[in-house]
């Protein structure tokens, strides 16, 4: 089974509720957060290529700090009428690159279909936390063994993992 693993912001979920199927638009504005009509997500080919993806989200942020995320399973958000395209995103790890994609056609019923199987995988008790130094030590860990170069990561990020 393939996935697509979305960074999100955990806390501006509070208050959405899955039973009542109420979402603040809080949720939209600043944790989906589509740019235009198109949403980044992370993709992976089946459970073992997830560390993967986390991975090269975590080589495209801007700054190290601690990331709620949620995987979806790619079948779900097709099943919903989603389209999914593969994108190269500008930043991040050249090697990494071709694991983006985008969800894309995107309009306002769209979002709220994504906001509820976010939300649903949310009360599920699916999302995950990194800590910033969890963040840290995948990237140090992927340094080490060769898969990407401190070089190749937002100046930020890499100052912190020059001092490591």
């Amino acid at each position: 089974m393939s996935y697509l693993v979305r960074k999100i912001e955990r806390s501006r979920w509070n208050g959405s509720d899955v039973a009542t199927g109420r979402i603040k638009a809080d949720v939209v504005a600043s944790c989906i957060r589509p740019n235009g009509s198109e949403l980044s997500v992370w993709f992976a080919e089946n459970d073992n290529e997830i560390e993967q993806a986390k991975l090269a989200m975590l080589a495209a942020m801007n700054k190290l700090a601690t990331v709620d995320l949620v995987i979806l399973p790619i079948t779900e958000i097709q099943e919903a009428g989603l389209k999914v395209a593969t994108t190269l995103p500008k930043s991040g790890p050249e090697s990494l690159r071709p694991l983006h994609r985008d969800i894309h056609d995107l309009d306002l019923d769209s979002l709220k279909v994504i906001a509820q199987i976010i939300q649903r995988h949310i009360m599920e008790k699916k999302s995950e936390r990194l800590t910033r130094e969890a963040c840290k030590k995948i990237l140090q860990g992927a340094i080490h063994k060769n898969l990407l170069s401190a070089t190749e990561l937002h100046e930020d990020i890499a100052k912190h993992m020059a001092a490591a």
